[in-house]
């Protein structure tokens, strides 16, 4: 009856085991008194489980044997050591405190190398971490033409090849990434289909900021105008895609000439193919003249109602110019190289989209300062020829009168001696 309670209340406690493997303890008669257990009867190399008794009574000892003592040891308090690779078998012998009977239950252990894993596997360009799980080993994934390159990356404590970044061809390419060596090893596959060229060339939108285009944009209209008032001085085109991998030359910001301006915004899609979007702005023509013109070091007073200045240099070969046209107009200047001394002029042309243009000039008479000393050493001998010339000639004119005087004074005095001998 006693043994009969007993299997009773180990049927009631044996639901109650959890994560563990349980064993029978037999007895000779046939009940089943006592379950032996242990907490994983599968151990990797190093890793070490518990064996534990669930008994109604005293036990008063527990005796352990190792079939194969290479593969696993274990000590008295039931915990055992995994040594190496294999199967082993442990024999335990229960011994109850309350008659001496002996139980004994067979428990099979399996030793072998950890599993190896990848802890995590990605593709950098394109993200596959919220549905990577180590225990999957294979994975397909679709991408598109515009993605040539992918970079594997992965981590784990154990050895990798594979990684790194591999070209794709259009189709099927299939990636093999090796986690750990020899036996202890896996292989992960990615299957990544790059999907063919797209020939969508065509925009979802073409727009020039802040203005109305005409006519209204439409993905198959190839040409638009606009018109904008002479203050406008830039304008700024955006071009969005029908296909994301389709490419855009020819947005951005723009500055802008009077009179006729033409902007072309070229498609070009994975295959290939592209179009082309024109855009006609015209800028209501100002006046192609300059609203600065500024030479460093000298004041010309600059007006753009004035066409011509004059100014006097020394020694410089060119002038330090800077100009700004009022319409954002063509400005070439002519003529400001190599100075020669003398007189100079300089063109300053103004040209609109239009080709009309106005011109200013610069009339700039150089003075070299080597020659000016010369000029002045002429110069002073120059005057020192004519101090001399104005001195000998008035030395000559006194001379002159004192001749004449004396002269005279002589024929006074013949005068007189006539007439005395007259009286």
């Amino acid at each position: 009856m006693k043994k009969y309670l007993i299997l009773i209340l180990l049927i009631i406690f044996i639901p109650n085991i959890v994560d563990a493997k349980s064993y029978n303890c037999n007895y000779n008669n046939g009940f089943i008194r006592d379950i032996i257990e242990i907490d994983k009867d599968k151990l990797y190399l190093d890793e070490s489980a518990t064996i534990s008794v669930h008994s109604n009574v005293d036990v008063k000892s527990i005796n352990y044997k190792i079939s194969n003592q290479n593969i696993i040891n274990v000590n008295n308090n039931g915990v055992v050591k995994a040594l190496n690779k294999g199967n082993s078998t442990i024999i335990a012998t229960i011994i109850l405190k309350e008659d001496n009977e002996e139980c004994v239950a067979e428990i099979p252990i399996t030793v072998a190398e950890k599993e190896v894993y990848l802890d995590s596997l990605n593709i950098k360009e394109y993200d596959i971490s919220n549905i990577f799980n180590k225990d999957v080993l294979e994975y397909n994934i679709d991408v598109s033409y515009s993605m040539s390159k992918i970079t594997i990356e992965g981590t784990s404590d154990n050895e990798i090849n594979g990684l790194g970044e591999k070209s794709l061809i259009v189709g099927k390419n299939t990636f093999l990434i090796g986690v750990g060596s020899g036996d202890n090893s896996k292989t992960y596959k990615l299957n990544i289909t790059r999907g063919n060229p797209n020939n969508d060339a065509s925009l979802k939108e073409l727009l020039v900021e802040g203005y109305l285009l005409t006519p209204r944009f439409n993905k198959d209209t190839l040409k638009y105008t606009l018109n904008v008032d002479k203050d406008v001085n830039d304008i700024t085109i955006k071009a969005t895609p029908n296909y994301q991998g389709t490419t855009i030359k020819g947005d951005g910001t723009y500055k802008l000439a009077s009179g006729t301006n033409k902007f072309f915004v070229v498609t070009t899609a994975e295959d290939g193919s592209n179009i082309s979007y024109e855009i006609e702005i015209n800028k209501i023509k100002g006046d192609s003249k300059l609203s600065k013109l500024v030479i460093k070091d000298y004041d010309i007073n600059f007006n753009s109602d004035q066409y011509i200045y004059y100014l006097n240099v020394t020694d410089i070969d060119k002038l330090d110019i800077e100009v700004v046209a009022m319409d954002n107009d063509n400005i070439e200047i002519i003529g400001n190289e190599n100075l020669k001394e003398g007189n100079n002029s300089i063109i300053i042309k103004v040209t609109g989209n239009d080709k009309m243009s106005t011109t200013y000039k610069l009339e700039v008479n150089k003075i070299v300062t080597e020659n000016i000393l010369k000029n002045n050493k002429l110069v002073g001998v120059l005057l020192i020829i004519f101090v001399v010339s104005i001195i000998i000639m008035i030395s000559c004119i006194v001379i002159f009168i004192k001749r004449n005087m004396s002269m005279r004074k002589i024929k006074n005095l013949k005068k007189k001696i006539k007439n005395k001998k007259v009286a």
